[in-house]
């Protein structure tokens, strides 16, 4: 299993986007309670999030988001970000970014969420289906 301290990356606020370096990069996209949100590879860091498909979502809906990095060699990337994502099992991958299921649900649903998807071992759109159809049961919606 891979080690990633996600701490001690270097990370900056989503806000301030314009100021990741330039450089090839596996990248975190974390909350403000540090859930893993999103990971992804690049050639680019800061040119990656000039206009990631994912920005609006996660600005709309993790207000304290940041991006944490880790800098790595373009011959490494796909596979150190493959191995990040079966390690960290991120809310967003995995996910349509044009349809926000997530949206609905509060940091702590989804920290609650999330620590039941790692216990379960389930992936995130069975995991999705299931709190919607729970919160849409509970609020009388269903």
């Amino acid at each position: 299993m891979i080690k990633v301290d996600l701490p001690s990356l270097q990370s900056l606020s989503i806000r301030h986007r314009r100021r990741l370096p330039d450089c090839p990069a596996v990248y975190f996209v974390l909350s403000g309670d540090s859930l893993v949100l999103y990971v992804g590879a690049t050639m680019s860091l800061r040119k990656r999030w000039e206009g990631h498909n994912r920005l609006r979502q996660i600005q709309d809906n993790h207000r304290q988001a940041r991006v944490a990095w880790i800098p790595t060699e373009k011959r490494n990337l796909r596979r150190l970000e493959s191995r990040c994502i079966c390690r960290f099992k991120p809310l967003y991958n995995g996910t349509r970014s044009d349809v926000d299921w997530l949206g609905m649900f509060s940091e702590s649903r989804l920290m609650m969420i999330s620590k039941l998807q790692q216990k379960m071992e389930l992936k995130w759109p069975s995991v999705i289906s299931w709190a919607v159809r729970l919160l849409a049961e509970k609020e009388g919606i269903a």
